[in-house]
């Protein structure tokens, strides 16, 4: 899987962010959906594992077909976490560093706001 560089993580998060940023409006904190993909069952649960160290809940593991072969995801919930590009950046930034030297890649954050 990809390595991203700092800034390549940080133009993610403000993609992310400014996809995200009118749903989340005046709330100051929630929780954070996200998704890490691996290349085998095997990575996954140990990336499951990692990820429930640092306070994270993971919801699913499964199998996700791609065009060219499968991929493993591990669909977790951060803590609440302040709602603002800066706290976001910090704790995906987090999430990367413990995923280096793993075959697996942090794709996907999503605010986890209630009534959304």
């Amino acid at each position: 899987m990809t390595v991203l560089t700092d800034e390549e993580i940080r133009d993610r998060n403000e993609y992310l962010w400014r996809k995200y940023q009118k749903a989340i409006g005046t709330r100051t904190s929630a929780a954070l959906g996200f998704v890490v993909q691996a290349r085998t069952r095997e990575l996954a649960q140990s990336i499951a594992k990692l990820i429930t160290r640092v306070d994270c809940k993971v919801t699913k593991i499964s199998r996700d077909y791609w065009p060219f072969g499968r991929r493993w995801q591990v669909v977790a919930m951060s803590p609440i976490i302040p709602l603002d590009l800066i706290a976001i950046d910090h704790w995906s930034r987090q999430i990367h560093h413990g995923l280096l030297g793993l075959d697996a890649e942090l794709t996907h954050w999503v605010p986890l706001l209630p009534g959304a």
